[in-house]
């Protein structure tokens, strides 16, 4: 009898992890970097949810079933960050919300997020609009509206690029690329990406941004690997460039789907 429930309890555990489809993503991340002699660090909790199921199999990269799936969501996320200096500790909260539409049916895309600070009247506002060119290839227009603390609005715009492909053995490449023009400052930034998956379930990837005005840019390496098909854990070390002085950011993250 105990070995029935034991061997059913595996059988409920296993079926459980190794879930091939899911609606549901709860991210946590933490990042920290020090700055001007400034300790910044900042805690992100978000959760999205699918309103179709999305499948996940070996047949595409699991961090990207989403996209695969062409499979609208919308998501929540909490922002805590900290700020230690020499003349004391400051914190602030932030929310956002968003949301993304795409559809097996068509090659129309849509998406729109809205980020606030508590306390404070500082809002951005994002829209895009796009279309896949191929089946995995997607460019599309992007829009911010950015509202400061003193009730400024500045309107920047921009294009951005995803694309996965196949390549050798199986193995899986992620293209991101980037370009917004800013109102504020006049100038522009660029942002890159590659993330090259060696399996399904594990990634290696590079990110670089530059700000032309501030003369800031960005590099970063990071890694991703799913622990089974529910659980993911990330991390990435990035070196940034805040004009005469380089420092290191570290992020670490953790996905739980269901």
């Amino acid at each position: 009898m105990k070995l029935r429930i034991l061997a059913a309890f595996v059988s409920l555990f296993s079926a459980t992890t190794m879930a091939n489809t899911f609606q549901h993503q709860s991210n946590v991340d933490y990042a920290t970097v020090d700055a001007d002699g400034a300790d910044i660090s900042a805690w992100t909790l978000n959760h999205q949810y699918h309103f179709a199921p999305v499948n996940q199999n070996d047949s595409a990269p699991w961090a990207e079933a989403g996209f695969v799936n062409r499979a609208a969501s919308i998501n929540g996320t909490f922002t805590r960050s900290t700020l230690d200096t020499a003349f004391g500790d400051f914190s602030a909260n932030a929310w956002g919300f968003g949301g993304e539409y795409m559809d097996s049916r068509h090659d129309f895309y849509a998406a729109g997020s809205l980020t606030m600070a508590n306390g404070s009247s500082a809002n951005e506002l994002t829209a895009s609009a796009g279309f896949f060119v191929q089946k995995n290839w997607l460019v599309k227009a992007d829009i911010f509206r950015t509202k400061d603390d003193d009730g400024e609005t500045y309107n920047d715009y921009g294009i951005s690029t995803k694309a996965l492909m196949p390549v050798m053995n199986g193995d899986f490449l992620v293209l991101n690329a980037a370009w917004r023009q800013f109102e504020e400052s006049d100038s522009n930034g660029i942002e890159l990406g590659a993330d090259y998956y060696v399996r399904p379930y594990l990634s290696f990837g590079v990110a670089y941004t530059n700000d032309t005005q501030e003369s800031d840019s960005s590099f970063g390496v990071n890694s991703q690997y799913f622990v089974n098909s529910n659980l993911a854990l990330r991390g990435s070390i990035t070196r940034v460039d805040f004009g005469d002085d380089d420092e290191t950011a570290l992020q670490l993250g953790a996905s739980y789907r269901f």
